[in-house]
């Protein structure tokens, strides 16, 4: 008796157990989590190339033409930050100022041949500051265009070949733009001119061994 009593309690709770389970709120399932794109990420601009050292350009910013020429064998290029820094200032002006737009500084090492186009009613000019690695040829108009040269300046009409000196030093560029008082102005230019810091009215000379090859052109 005491048996059968004891089996049905416990079938009671079994019972009660069960209908309480099926009554119960199912615990709820945390949600998947969201996943998102990445946000395209807008690629990083290049780094503008640093220059070389012994590369300058006009202050002003505005763009050259062309690009300077490669020095000729017999030269390197120039480490000494001082005389950068000098010939660079007297080579490169600013937009219609003439001389060049853009420059790099060199050093000789074994001569070099430059020519020169100059004013025969200028003795000092005879060997003057601005030469070229390749012979000149005319006609003189175009020359002149080529290399902002105005005509006041210069009737361009002697040439003179020389050599540089071993250890000179000299800056090879695009030609600068130049608004002239007399005659055509110019515009920036993709030609490469040689300026050397020769200095005639003081007897100052970086070139050597000169021939002049008569009247030009």
């Amino acid at each position: 008796m005491s048996n059968r009593r004891s089996s049905q309690v416990w079938l009671g709770a079994f019972v009660l157990a069960v209908a309480c389970n099926r009554g119960a709120t199912p615990e709820a399932t945390p949600p998947e989590p969201v996943v998102t794109a990445p946000a395209d990420t807008p690629p990083t601009p290049p780094t503008p190339a640093t220059p070389p050292a012994n590369v300058g350009v006009a202050a002003d910013g505005v763009a050259c033409v062309g690009v300077i020429a490669p020095p000729p064998k017999g030269a390197v290029a120039e480490t000494d930050p001082d005389a950068i820094k000098t010939l660079l200032a007297a080579a490169i002006a600013d937009t219609d100022k003439g001389s060049l737009c853009t420059g790099a500084v060199h050093r000789v090492v074994e001569p070099i041949k430059v020519y020169r186009v100059w004013n025969s009613a200028k003795d000092h000019t005879q060997r003057g500051s601005w030469w070229s690695f390749d012979r000149p040829v005319g006609p003189r108009e175009q020359y002149r265009r080529d290399n902002d040269i105005c005509e006041d300046w210069s009737p361009l009409d002697r040439l003179i070949v020389c050599d540089l000196k071993v250890d000179a030093r000299f800056v090879v560029g695009p030609g600068q733009s130049v608004r002239c008082e007399v005659g055509e102005s110019h515009p920036k230019s993709a030609v490469n001119q040689v300026y050397i810091p020769n200095d005639g009215r003081n007897n100052v000379y970086f070139v050597e061994a000169c021939e002049l090859l008569g009247a030009w052109p």
